[in-house]
């Protein structure tokens, strides 16, 4: 899954193999940022955001629940930021 992931992700915003060829590139700074937005968008993280469904959120994340807990903290926490 995580070969498909890079190989897609750089034919979507390289047009090539770049990320497949070089995965370590992810590890950086600039890298980082642009592949996990790509994320965000190609599994459409937005709405699932919206609806309030962060055990949705976290399976399409993370394949899983593992720490849903303390996601769920965070979660929470963030909320209060934005609404004060």
């Amino acid at each position: 899954m995580v070969v498909v992931n890079y190989t897609q992700c750089s034919r979507d915003l390289f047009g090539d193999d770049t990320l497949a060829n070089d995965p370590d590139l992810v590890r950086t700074p600039e890298y980082a940022i642009i592949t996990a937005c790509w994320f965000w968008y190609k599994n459409q993280l937005n709405a699932i955001c919206d609806q309030g469904d962060i055990v949705l959120l976290s399976k399409r994340i993370n394949g899983g629940t593992i720490g849903l807990e303390d996601r769920i903290k965070h979660w929470n926490d963030a909320l209060d930021v934005f609404e004060s």
